[in-house]
């Protein structure tokens, strides 16, 4: 699942000219790993509460979409965050998601990119180094996206 704004964003920055200096990219590395990670937060989110509105009893729904928002106001979720939350929905979907993975997910490819995107989100908020390339934040990218296809994959399902 791309998202178009995280696109245009590593457009973007891959479109500089080659003299911004590295301290200007190093800025830019992290901001971009930030913006990542909160999309795909608020994409998860977005997925789970989709979900929820198949809830047919209102105040059920509201609650457990308030709990949604609650564990996602500060939650930069992990691959095993994910894994968690669809392992609270029924058997159906855990296996299902997991046979997306498995698909996917050829060497860990997916599941390692997506866990370094959000660690290096998490040291580059904390002023911490990264030693990312933007190269290697697209490639992260490009393989980390498709854990949410999983998701969305698995929360598809009609009971």
């Amino acid at each position: 699942m791309k998202i178009d704004r995280i696109e245009k964003s590593l457009n973007n920055c891959e479109s500089l000219p080659s003299e911004v200096g590295l301290e200007i990219q190093n800025l830019l590395i992290k901001a971009i790993l930030i913006y990542i990670s909160v999309q795909f937060s608020q994409k998860v989110k977005l997925l789970i509460k989709n979900k929820l509105l198949t809830i047919r009893n209102q105040p059920i729904r509201n609650f457990t979409s308030s709990c949604v928002d609650s564990q996602f106001s500060k939650l930069n979720p992990k691959y095993k965050d994910i894994k968690s939350l669809i392992n609270r929905f029924r058997d159906p979907y855990k296996r299902k998601f997991d046979e997306e993975i498995d698909i996917i997910n050829q060497n860990d490819c997916a599941t390692n990119a997506y866990d370094s995107l959000i660690n290096n989100r998490n040291n580059a908020a904390h002023s911490q180094d990264i030693n990312l390339t933007l190269r290697e934040v697209r490639q992260f990218y490009e393989q980390a996206h498709l854990i949410l296809d999983c998701l969305q994959k698995a929360l598809e399902i009609r009971e």
